[in-house]
């Protein structure tokens, strides 16, 4: 993926800003009926986009893996990646008149993630990634925010991985995730539309790994603070996962041995 293949789906235009595509679905009634409760609650758009932006945060929890799933599908499952949570959001703005769209970091993958990605399943992830993030217009500004990591989860692990760090967003600055700059390639954005990024399905290969991966995040989300270094979480989680979760203990010990 390459920067000149992104600025197609950049526009000069604020009005393509607001419009539903495939994956972007502001149509359906559950996202209608959510926009409808908070425009009820906040005449400011300031205040509405702010608490839109923490329902988006924290209502999906958050996940490693793929990412074709449109807003609708985010918002019933509760569970999505950057992508997905990054997808709900501009959704819920779109729906509610509040121009928005999507920036794309490419990164370097093994990195950007922080220690928080337990040693035996980093070989799984590639070389480079792409991380999703939102823009959003206010008083005639584009500012970033970024709904990727859950209240829950970054309070538990924020002090063994820096880069889950909670974001909180006040309406009028940007607010990402705690990256290091050094990790980013490169950063382009306000894109309009990535359904045919979402389009695209993990490769089976790497499914188990990806499915480790999310239990580890679960486990993490709800046992992180009680660690004070990555490696006793990742010694507890494979105490955990043996006793547990005895068939991915199983695939854990496999995923261990094998090179990539």
């Amino acid at each position: 993926m390459q920067v000149n293949e992104l600025e197609k789906h950049v526009s000069k235009n604020i009005s393509d800003y607001l419009i539903e595509t495939d994956f972007c679905n502001f149509s359906d009634p559950a996202i209608c009926s959510i926009c409808e409760h908070f425009k009820l609650i906040h005449d400011d758009k300031t205040q509405l986009a702010k608490q839109l932006f923490i329902f988006a945060r924290d209502h999906t929890k958050y996940r490693v893996g793929g990412w074709n799933k449109k807003a609708s599908q985010t918002l019933s499952t509760g569970k999505g990646t950057c992508t997905n949570n990054t997808n709900l959001l501009v959704a819920l703005f779109r729906k509610c008149g509040i121009p928005s769209g999507y920036g794309i970091m490419k990164v370097k993958g093994k990195e950007y993630f922080g220690p928080i990605v337990p040693y035996h399943l980093n070989k799984f992830i590639s070389n480079q990634s792409i991380h999703v993030y939102c823009y959003v217009s206010l008083n005639n500004k584009w500012i970033k925010c970024d709904p990727s990591d859950d209240e829950e989860f970054a309070l538990s692990t924020h002090h063994i991985n820096p880069q889950s760090k909670l974001v909180l967003w006040d309406g009028e600055n940007d607010a990402m995730l705690n990256l290091d700059k050094h990790h980013i390639i490169f950063d382009i954005g306000p894109l309009v539309n990535i359904d045919h990024i979402m389009r695209k399905r993990v490769k089976l290969w790497k499914i188990p790994a990806i499915k480790l991966g999310n239990i580890f995040i679960d486990y993490m989300r709800i046992n992180g603070s009680r660690f004070n270094s990555i490696i006793i979480a990742e010694e507890n989680f494979e105490k955990w996962l043996k006793l547990e979760h005895r068939m991915y203990f199983i695939v854990y010990s496999f995923l261990k041995i094998i090179k990539i």
